[in-house]
C-alpha cells in the first residue's frame, strides 16, 4: 500500500493545545500509511524554535524546510514555499494547524495541485480583542470554506464555523485525544520544588497554558494577592510561556508576591510541573477550543 505524504503546517506564537495534538498525531499515526511532514516557520519569534526543540525531545520528525514570515510582505513568498514542498515531498494532502497557515492554504486554495486539510481550534466570542475577530472573519469567510475538510475539536467550534459558508458536510468534529503515558514519569516533586525555590512545605497553586490574555493570569495573580495575607506558605507556579510574561512579572512585583509566584517559561516536564501543584487553576476569560 502506498504510503499517504501528509504536509503539516503549523505556526507558533507559544506552545499549546495545537502542538499536543501536532505531537499525538505524530506519534500515534500508523506510520505503514502515512508519511507525514512537519513544517514549522521561520519567524522572528523564539517560539518557533522552542517547538522544534519539543519535537526534537520527543524524538519526532520536523523537516529542515521553514516557512517564511517576517511580515505581511512575506505572503506571496510563503506560498511559494508551499507549493515548492508540495512537489518536493510529493504530498497528497496538506494539513494546516493554525489560523495563519489555515489562511495562506485556504484562501487561493486552487494553486494546491493536493487535498486541503484546515484545523481552527479555538476562537472567541467576545469583542475583546477586536483584532482577533478580524482575523476570525478572514479565516471563517474566505479561508476554511474552500478546504476539502475542516477537522476541528468541539461542537462549539463547528457551530462557529458554520456561521461561515462553509458547507456543514465539510466540518468533522474530532475531540483532542489524551495519552496517559504523557503523565508518567518526568522529575519528582521535591526535584521541581527545589529547582524554582518552592518549599517543600508550601501549598501550591499551578497553572499550565501560553501567557496570552484569554488566558487570564492577570486575575490569578490578582486572587492569589487576596489570599497570600491569610495563607502564608501559598505559592504560585505559572507553566508557560508567551508575550505577557513581562507584563505579568511586573504585576507580580507590583502586587508584592516577589518569592510566591514562580514562572517556568517553557517547561518541557509536564508531569513534574503537574507533580509539584496542590491545586491546578484555569482561570480562562475567553472560549476555549477544548481544553486539555
Amino acid at each position: 500500500m502506498k504510503k499517504i505524504n501528509i504536509l503539516y503546517l503549523i505556526r507558533t506564537w507559544a506552545i499549546g493545545g495545537s502542538h499536543t495534538i501536532m505531537f499525538l498525531l505524530l506519534q500515534h499515526l500508523p506510520k505503514d500509511r502515512f508519511n507525514i511532514v512537519c513544517v514549522p516557520y521561520d519567524t522572528p519569534s523564539k517560539s518557533d524554535d522552542a517547538f522544534v526543540r519539543a519535537m526534537k525531545n520527543r524524538d519526532l520528525p520536523v523537516a529542515p524546510d521553514r516557512i517564511p514570515w517576517h511580515s505581511r510582505m512575506d505572503w506571496r513568498k510563503a506560498r511559494d514555499t508551499v507549493a515548492a514542498l508540495i512537489e518536493k515531498y510529493r504530498i497528497d494532502i496538506v494539513h494546516a494547524h493554525d489560523p495563519q497557515s489555515n489562511v495562506l492554504v485556504g484562501v487561493g486554495r486552487k494553486r494546491w495541485p493536493c487535498a486541503v486539510v484546515c484545523s481552527p481550534y479555538g476562537w472567541w466570542s467576545r469583542v475583546f480583542p477586536l483584532r482577533s475577530h478580524v482575523y476570525q472573519w478572514v479565516e471563517r469567510s474566505w479561508a476554511l470554506p474552500n478546504a476539502d475538510h475542516v477537522i476541528t475539536v468541539s461542537q462549539d467550534m463547528k457551530r462557529k464555523i458554520l456561521r461561515g459558508a462553509t458547507p456543514e458536510e465539510r466540518v468533522h468534529v474530532v475531540h483532542t485525544g489524551l495519552d496517559p503515558a504523557s503523565v508518567e514519569g518526568g522529575a519528582s516533586r521535591q526535584t521541581v520544588r527545589d529547582a524554582f525555590g518552592i518549599p517543600q512545605e508550601a501549598c501550591v497553586i499551578g497553572a499550565v497554558s501560553r501567557l496570552y490574555v484569554e488566558k487570564g493570569h492577570t486575575f490569578l495573580l490578582d486572587a492569589i494577592r487576596h489570599l497570600c495575607d491569610d495563607l502564608p506558605g501559598l505559592h504560585l507556579l505559572v507553566v508557560g510561556e508567551g508575550p505577557l510574561r513581562a507584563s505579568l512579572e511586573l504585576q507580580t512585583k507590583t502586587l508584592g508576591l516577589d518569592g510566591r509566584v514562580h514562572f517556568t517559561g517553557f517547561y518541557d516536564d509536564l508531569p513534574g510541573a503537574l507533580r509539584a501543584m496542590d491545586i491546578f487553576a484555569q482561570p480562562s476569560v475567553l472560549d476555549e477550543g477544548f481544553p486539555t
